[in-house]
């Protein structure tokens, strides 16, 4: 309603100045009428998905509707104004636009197939649909080219009132088909990534250019009453959705019926009046003055603009005053202009910092204290490949090197490897160690489900453990004679005890087993780790803005080296924590400074940045410390595994390893013992359970710890996306500290 109120305002005060500006023009008229159209809607376009909008398609294209617009229509003829041809027109179209549309774009995928009960090669449809309608003023010219034929050319500004969106996935081959997924399988779904509401991060306005052709048809004798049938193309000039190529096109198809405007008669002139004999007389003398008046109002603004006049509105006015055979004519000149003066916004920052312990108590001194450590860890070789789902390949994440790399691969290599990339060369360290113990055999044992995608599969299992074969016959050059190569189907029957993905996942593996301990036995590696003294610094951003900040940011150094830098948008909070993690210690290699600095930018995009600050570090080096203290601490960490899924029991491949911890035990040395778990099951349970295998360690030593925790799975180890991780995580970590004399 508030729409045709304000065009029914707008349309009669254009309407008025018009017919004021042509009143003296009677051959000329201004029409008034209303418009409707057809519109195609086409949508040119080249994005994966909206901004934040979950979407696996590649790319969107095309995209096709219809429509409707509707509205009033105003032609006026420019020769009311301008010294030109009669033959030129104005138009002012204003009303409503409907420019809805649905984007498409089809690609291949591994869908189910339930008639074939297996994967198959698939499609499947993105859809992304638009509902966007908007208030639409065009701007356009006219000319006759024949007879009443015009050709046309504007500009269309469309303000989006309504801009939703509704997307979604659909399966549409195989017929009756699902979709999969490579960790559940048949997912029993047709539709997927179903989402609707407001277009993220859209304009408010579109631009398009227009052309098109128009016929005037008189519809009464007078040809005051005319309908037009028009064609028009517009064509998209900025896109729907900032930083994505989205633009609209339309083709309108329609007619306009408009009514012609007639001025009004101009008045007849006044009779003249009748002349009046006047007698001979001194002639009256004219004195003229011009009295010019300029005022100037000061209004004073922020932002960087440069100063600006805006001139007022001129009046004038002419007084007479006769004094006898003289006459006073002066002319009044007055205009109040105005200055429009910009200054910058007043921008100020500062910055502090302090050093927190756990309490977040401030620490005495303010120093950041950086201690390195060295341990030896011995890290137990999980002997298991695992497989994807119906696959023989070895993943990619197995470290494969070439025979030229062979000739030189040592375990020495791996020193200062952590625990999961040592595994990863699981292969070439068994290859490395058979080559090194030329009569030691092994047995590969492949398994397999006999359930989901590997029902069916009969050779599967022996199809894994040849894949592991080849690699150490073909690369590591090991004969086939020394290698012995089972297999181990999981029936249907007993496949219901692994439903759990996971468990699922760690069953798909093949087992290496060696009868010598040369060729299964843990890999020592050693690590450096760092305390910090302080655990947090906190901080304080200070800004004084008259205009309110878009950005802000904390940058720090360490001597000449870029430590962390920390970023947001709008104002600064009031204070930022950064918590030292074990992994910042690498950062650190001397006693420089730690720097620090705040830079602020406001919303003129005015910046500021405060000079860098300092807090004292003091970096002490494993040498450095043993020097200070005249001793040395020898660090060593076991990791015990492997542990059966949720048990807690030493199991016989662990004996060695407890008998080889206990020689490294002192009667000085301080133990402590951490209990994991990895992510399946309920946590307390978790908690439960890494205690007593911690607790079943420390029996085995036959010594009581001074500290034994249950970590349980509140910290894991490692990534329990994969089921080596998963594996890892049953684990107890023993650390042993023994101090030694210099």
């Amino acid at each position: 309603m508030r729409f045709f109120r304000f065009l029914l305002i707008f349309t009669i005060v254009l309407i008025t100045s018009i017919n004021l500006s042509i009143a003296k023009k009677d051959s000329l008229y201004i029409s008034l009428g209303i418009y409707g159209n057809y519109n195609l809607n086409y949508d040119a376009a080249n994005f994966p998905k909206l901004p934040g909008i979950p979407n696996c398609c590649e790319v969107f294209k095309h995209g096709y509707g219809n429509g409707y617009s509707a509205g009033l229509i105003i032609e006026v003829p420019l020769a009311a104004f301008f010294d030109i041809n009669s033959l030129y027109y104005a138009y002012i179209k204003a009303g409503y636009s409907d420019k809805t549309s649905e984007l498409l774009s089809t690609q291949p995928l591994i869908a189910w197939s339930p008639a074939e009960n297996k994967k198959v090669v698939g499609e499947f449809e993105h859809h992304l649909a638009d509902t966007i309608r908007a208030m639409s003023y065009q701007f356009y010219s006219g000319f006759k080219v024949w007879n009443e034929l015009k050709i046309h050319a504007g500009i269309s500004f469309d303000f989006l009132t309504i801009r939703k969106f509704h997307q979604f996935e659909k399966l549409s081959k195989p017929e009756g088909g699902t979709f999969y997924d490579s960790t559940i399988g048949n997912t029993y779904k047709t539709i997927r990534n179903d989402t609707s509401g407001v277009i993220p991060q859209s304009n408010s306005l579109l631009l398009s250019g227009i052309i098109g052709l128009s016929y005037d048809l008189p519809l009464d004798s007078r040809g005051v009453l005319v309908a037009s049938p028009e064609i028009f193309y517009h064509y998209g000039l900025n896109n729907i959705v900032q930083g994505i190529e989205w633009k609209k096109n339309i083709i309108s198809l329609g007619v306009s019926v408009k009514y012609s405007l007639k001025p009004g008669l101009p008045k007849p002139p006044l009779p003249p009046e009748p002349i009046k004999e006047v007698p001979n007389e001194e002639p009256i003398v004219d004195k003229k003055i011009d009295n010019v008046n300029i005022d100037t109002l000061t209004i004073n603004k922020i932002g960087n603009n440069k100063n600006i006049i805006s001139l007022g509105k001129e009046k004038s006015s002419i007084d007479s005053i006769l004094n006898g055979k003289l006459r006073t004519i002066t002319k009044n000149y007055s205009r109040t202009d105005t200055l429009f003066s910009y200054r910058k916004a007043k921008l100020a920052a500062d910055i502090s910092a302090k050093l927190l312990d756990e309490a977040d108590k401030e620490i005495t001194p303010q120093k950041i204290k950086v201690e390195e450590f060295e341990t030896t860890n011995i890290n137990p070789l999980l002997t298991y490949i695992f497989f994807d789902e119906a696959s023989s390949e070895i993943p990619q994440r197995y470290h494969s090197i070439s025979k030229e790399k062979i000739k030189s691969f040592s375990e020495d290599e791996l020193f200062n490897s952590g625990t999961l990339d040592i595994y990863y060369n699981l292969l070439n360290i068994v290859g490395l160690r058979m080559r090194n113990n030329p009569k030691v055999k092994i047995t590969l044992t492949g398994i397999q489900l006999a359930i989901g995608a590997e029902q069916g599969l009969k050779d599967l299992a022996r199809q894994r453990a040849e894949s592991v074969r080849n690699y150490l016959t073909q690369k590591w050059e090991i004969s086939e004679d020394r290698i012995k190569v089972n297999t181990s189907l999981i029936p249907e029957n007993e496949s219901s005890n692994y439903q759990n993905p996971d468990k699922l996942a760690e069953i798909r593996h093949v087992e290496i087993k060696s009868a010598n301990w040369d060729i299964v036995k843990p890999v020592t590696s050693v690590n450096k780790y760092h305390k910090f003294t302080a655990k947090k610094i906190r901080f304080y951003p200070e800004t004084q803005s008259e205009i309110g900040t878009k950005s802000w940011e904390i940058q720090t150094n360490q001597g000449q080296n870029p430590f962390q830098d920390f970023k947001g948008d709008g104002e600064s909070p009031k204070s930022y924590d950064y918590n030292f993690t074990e992994n910042d210690g690498n950062m650190f290699s001397n006693d420089s400074n730690l720097t620090y600095a705040f830079k602020t930018i406001d919303n003129s995009d005015q910046a500021v940045q405060t000079p860098f600050k300092s807090l004292a570090v003091e970096y002490i080096t494993t040498t450095r410390r043993e020097e200070i203290e005249k001793t040395e601490i020898k660090r060593e960490k076991f990791n015990l595994i492997l542990f059966d899924f949720d048990k807690s029991e030493i199991t016989p491949n662990n004996k060695r390893i407890i008998d080889f911890i206990k020689s490294k035990i002192k009667p000085n040395s301080f133990v402590k013992i951490n209990g994991f778990a990895d992510r399946v099951g309920e946590p307390e349970h978790n908690l439960k359970l890494s205690e007593q295998r911690a607790q079943a360690t420390a029996n085995a030593l036959k010594l009581k710890p001074q500290e034994i925790n249950g970590i349980g799975s509140s910290q894991l180890l490692y990534d329990n996306n994969y089921p080596e991780g998963r594996f890892y995580c049953r684990t107890v970590e023993i650390n042993i500290e023994t101090k030694l004399d210099k």
